[in-house]
């Protein structure tokens, strides 16, 4: 699994998925310590790379879509206020 975290091979009891998790199932029979053998750093493959990205990226989008959205909401509340 891949969140804003960064990743997660397995289940963790204190962390749980973000909205931003991305996560695939590895065949039967892989085992967990062929995955970090094949990983070595966490950026060698450019598929892990490209997929960290656009992880972030909707992370930063999302977190500027919420200020926005906040910001409209601040304003028609304030009309309320204007109008008492």
């Amino acid at each position: 699994m891949l969140d804003d975290d960064g990743y997660l091979l397995m289940p963790h009891p204190v962390r749980e998925p973000g909205p931003f998790a991305v996560s695939v199932e590895f065949p039967d029979g892989v085992e967990i310590s062929a995955v970090f053998d094949l990983l070595g750093s966490p950026f060698g493959d450019p598929r892990l790379e490209e997929a960290v990205l656009l992880v972030a990226r909707a992370k930063e989008d999302f977190g500027l879509a919420r200020a926005k959205a906040k910001g409209l909401i601040q304003d028609f509340v304030a009309e309320f206020d204007q109008a008492a």
